[in-house]
């Protein structure tokens, strides 16, 4: 049964885990990166089903010394951007494709979801171990 348990904690384990990964790789970009306006040129609006509605937008920049642009997309709450918005960006320089804009809040919001999925899995596993030595 102990298995069990340690198998449940990894398992919620992961997404904390993958959400690590990508932070650092941001930072990364922040701290290694250059930074430099990009032009909105798309916003979509979606609706996943039964879901949220968030926009996609797709900008577009000049790394230094290149004299081809560089695209890509984030999302972003609906209505805050419009078609010729500037907006603050980081690249690498070795690797214009790698690109992070600083948009979201909601990094902290995750963090506290994960950790709160993990306590719970752990308080299960107790409360789970409790009833089955009764």
């Amino acid at each position: 049964m102990l298995y069990i348990y340690i198998l449940l904690i990894g398992i919620s384990c992961l997404p904390l885990l993958f959400f690590l990964i990508q932070r650092t790789g941001y930072q990364k970009i922040i701290k290694e990166g250059v930074q430099t306006t990009a032009e909105i040129k798309k916003v979509r609006t979606t609706r996943l089903f039964r879901g949220p509605t968030f926009d996609q937008v797709d900008f577009w920049y000049l790394p230094q010394g290149a004299n081809q642009y560089r695209s890509g997309t984030f999302n972003a709450k609906p209505g805050k951007y419009k078609v010729g918005d500037k907006r603050d960006m980081y690249y690498l320089p070795h690797k214009p494709e790698k690109y992070y804009v600083p948009e979201s809040k909601s990094a902290k919001w995750i963090l506290l979801i994960t950790l709160a999925l993990i306590a719970f899995v752990i308080f299960a596993c107790f409360k789970i171990d409790k009833m089955a030595g009764l």
